[in-house]
């Protein structure tokens, strides 16, 4: 791998950009500093605070960017708030520096591997490249925060991540009660279970989900943050392990552990049971050899059973037994239990207040099943008696030497079977369609017709509705018609300027943005580089939408100029060279 070197002009003038920057920013939270302020004032952060020499000092640069204060580390790196100068911006800033693996060179503040763990640190190296090469690459799809680029300096290597203004999920709960009903529950967590899943599909796992890794906008949406490698995030002799107690799962404390999906699951029922409890769950490595923990309705007796259930089984502490898939975990959460109403559709807020929910009671039914025993009994010999004294009135007494007539044959009669009770359409709404598609009883009564629209309301893949309606009288192989959420209809444009057109175009493409491209000279940025997108970036933009994303880009080396349209040009438009739509990618 090549790591960038800066020629002595380009370090004077990052010298000079920290210099202006440093005395204007907090080194805290990035903020415009008043002059000769011994605090922030919003933060608190003075310069007189001690920092960890084993990582970046504040007012430091790495390229572009501005170091401010290490917010976290692990074992694997370490994360900064950080400013962008030429954006003028604020970032977070992932670095990579394995702890035990490596040490830091404080005259050229490069990060060395230690004397025999070079090859070491280059595998580490290597998948956090990976890693966050496929979350740039994921841009910041929902519940994700958006990877900006990879950076490489001081032999080492930076995420850069974009900045939110956000509170972990601990603090939100904090400051709504500690614990959240499970109708608001469900909106806000559901659209993080799907977002976790995809990543899944791409070979990401997370292992560290947790309430403080877990991030809160105004909105109220989730995000997910703080990703590191498998190594860092379970016992080994190489890296120290950084685990979560109550939220990671037992597996990760065990060198030789199986580490699947169903590890993801785990943490995720356990951030659940935190958001419905306002409990931290036992600790995992402990529950193998004495399984302590308590069922969430019983910490809270509003927690609908169902719900409390599919819980549990997300957390069961042998992986062999836990559920497997985050799909599973959620179709469980969004299963109606029978007679339990308390269970809702994604759409619903509210459970049916008319429904009363009874709990069985074993010391009711014995005396009622003892009773009738002893009724059954009593009935049995008044019968007896009954019959005894009929034929003695009736047919009489049998006289000496009569003969006995032989008693009439039976006639036998035949019971007309009762006719089978029609089917019912099962209640589908609200179900995962895979849920469903992959239920071989549901396959095998029923025919489906899917049917696919955009839902603001609904996460990707979510039953929104269903006809016949539930509880309709249905013959074998009757077709239902299932409506799906393709999820939202609108996503953020990515920002796009002064990166690749061929990567722009790529990026969306498989974002299915339709678009048009037009060449301009432009002096300012290299050949075949985007310099303007029209709306800019962060505007929501409707998928497959007859309206394109026009995208500006300077001219190729190698490009041969196309003959602009004629009204195009009537019009003084630059010329386009490019005009795509999703639908055109399986025709290149």
């Amino acid at each position: 791998m090549a790591l960038e070197i800066a020629e002595a002009s380009v370090l004077g003038e990052w010298m000079l950009n920290m210099d202006i920057a440093s005395k204007s920013l907090c080194m805290g939270c990035m903020s415009p500093l008043p002059e000769d302020a011994a605090k922030c004032p919003k933060c608190g952060y003075s310069k007189q605070l001690p920092y960890n020499v084993e990582y970046l000092p504040p007012a430091s640069m790495v390229g572009k960017y501005l170091i401010g204060k290490m917010l976290l580390a692990n074992g694997e790196s370490a994360v900064y708030i950080g400013f962008d100068t030429e954006t003028e911006s604020k970032v977070w800033i992932r670095e990579f520096m394995p702890t035990g693996v490596a040490s830091r060179n404080h005259a050229t503040q490069d990060v060395m591997p230690n004397p025999g763990k070079e090859a070491l640190y280059k595998y580490f190296m290597a998948s956090f490249e990976d890693l966050y090469q496929t979350l740039q690459k994921w841009n910041g799809q929902e519940g994700c925060i958006p990877v900006i680029e990879l950076a490489y300096f001081h032999n080492t290597v930076y995420a850069v991540e974009k900045y939110m203004e956000t509170v972990t999920l601990g603090e939100y709960l904090k400051e709504n009660g500690g614990e959240l009903p499970w109708t608001a529950a469900r909106k806000m967590l559901l659209p993080l279970f799907n977002c976790v899943a995809n990543l899944h599909a791409k070979g990401v796992l997370h292992l560290g989900i947790t309430p403080e890794h877990i991030l809160v906008n105004e909105k109220n949406q989730l995000f997910l943050s703080s990703f590191s490698i498998l190594e860092a995030r379970m016992e080994n002799q190489d890296l120290y392990a950084e685990t979560f107690e109550g939220y990671s799962a037992p597996e990760q404390y065990d060198p030789q552990g199986q580490i699947t999906t169903a590890t993801d699951v785990y943490a995720l029922g356990a951030v659940t049971y935190r958001v419905l409890t306002g409990t931290r769950p036992a600790e995992a490595a402990a529950r193998l050899q004495e399984d302590t923990m308590v069922p969430a309705i019983e910490l809270n007796p509003t927690v609908p059973e169902s719900i409390s259930d599919a819980v549990s089984a997300a957390m069961v502490a042998d992986v062999s037994f836990r559920v497997e898939t985050v799909d599973e975990f959620t179709s469980q959460l969004l299963e109606s239990v029978s007679g339990n109403t308390a269970v809702y559709g994604v759409g619903e807020d509210t459970p049916n207040e008319n429904t009363v929910h009874l709990e069985p009671s074993q010391d009711k039914k014995k005396p009622f099943l003892y009773v009738g025993g002893a009724m059954a009994a009593a009935m049995l010999v008044l019968g007896a008696i009954a019959i005894v004294a009929y034929n003695m009135v009736i047919g009489g007494i049998k006289k000496p030497g009569e003969e006995e007539q032989p008693p009439a044959p039976e006639q036998e009669t035949q019971e007309t079977p009762e006719p089978e009770p029609p089917k019912t359409v099962p209640d589908l709404e609200g179900k995962l369609i895979t849920t469903v598609t992959n239920n071989s009883a549901y396959m095998k009564e029923y025919q489906f017709q899917i049917k696919e629209e955009y839902s603001e309301t609904y996460p990707e893949g979510i039953i929104i509705s269903q006809q016949p309606k539930p509880g309709t009288p249905m013959v074998n192989k009757g077709t239902i018609v299932l409506t799906v959420s393709k999820g939202s209809e609108s996503i953020a444009l990515p920002d796009l300027v002064e990166s690749n057109l061929d990567f722009a175009m790529k990026m969306l493409t498989e974002q299915k943005i339709t678009y048009k491209v037009y060449i301009e000279e432009n002096n300012d940025y290299p050949p075949g580089t985007v310099f303007r997108t029209e709306p800019v970036s962060g505007s929501m933009v409707k998928i497959d939408s007859p309206s394109p994303v026009l995208i500006y880009a300077t001219p190729k080396e190698e490009e041969v100029e196309a003959q602009p349209d004629e009204e195009e040009e009537k019009e003084g438009k630059p010329k386009r060279v490019a005009s795509k739509s999703s639908k055109d990618k399986d025709d290149d």
